[in-house]
C-alpha cells in the first residue's frame, strides 16, 4: 500500500490546527487507496493544547523530544511521498526543513505546499521540494499522480 507522509507546521499552533489539514488529506487520500501517514497520530493526550512546543511534551514516550525525532524520521523512511503543509506558517519550521532534507535524501518525492511570502521561503525549501504548490487539494492530486497507474 503507497503511503504519503503528512509533514507540516505543528510548533505554535493548537492540535485541532495541527491535526485538522492531516485528517482531511488522511480522508481524501483513502479514497484513492493510499494510506495517510500523520506524525500526530497516538497524540490524543495533546487534543486540549492550545499552543503546541517546539521541544515536545514530555507527558509520554511519543510526544518527548526524542519520540517526535525518531518516529518522524522512520515515517519517512517508509513512506513513499512527502506532503509538506507550511500553509499560514508565522516563523521558518527547523522540524520541516529537516523533515524535507531527509525526504530528499532518500529520494522521496516532495510536495511542498507554501504560499508566497511565507517565512520558510529559502533557497532549501525550493531545492528539496519536487512540487511546489498553493493548496491541499492540488498536493493530494499531486501524491495521487506520482503514486496511482
Amino acid at each position: 500500500m503507497n503511503k504519503v507522509y503528512l509533514g507540516g507546521i505543528v510548533s505554535g499552533l493548537s492540535y485541532k490546527e495541527a491535526n485538522g489539514w492531516r485528517e482531511e488529506a488522511i480522508k481524501r487520500l483513502s479514497c484513492s487507496g493510499i494510506v495517510g501517514v500523520s506524525p500526530m497520530r497516538f497524540k490524543e493526550n495533546l487534543e486540549n493544547e492550545d499552543i503546541l512546543s517546539p521541544l515536545g511534551s514530555e507527558r509520554d514516550v511519543i510526544t518527548s523530544q526524542k519520540g517526535i525525532f525518531i518516529r518522524d524520521k522512520q515515517d519517512i523512511l517508509n513512506c513513499d511521498v512527502m506532503l509538506m503543509n507550511l500553509l499560514g506558517a508565522k516563523t521558518q519550521s527547523i522540524g520541516c526543513s529537516m523533515e524535507l532534507g531527509w525526504a530528499n535524501l532518500l529520494n522521496k518525492p516532495t510536495v511542498v505546499i507554501m504560499e508566497p511570502g511565507n517565512p520558510n521561503e529559502h533557497a532549501f525549501i525550493y531545492q528539496t521540494a519536487d512540487f511546489l504548490v498553493e493548496s491541499l487539494l492540488e498536493a493530494i492530486d499531486i501524491c495521487g499522480s506520482i503514486l496511482l497507474y
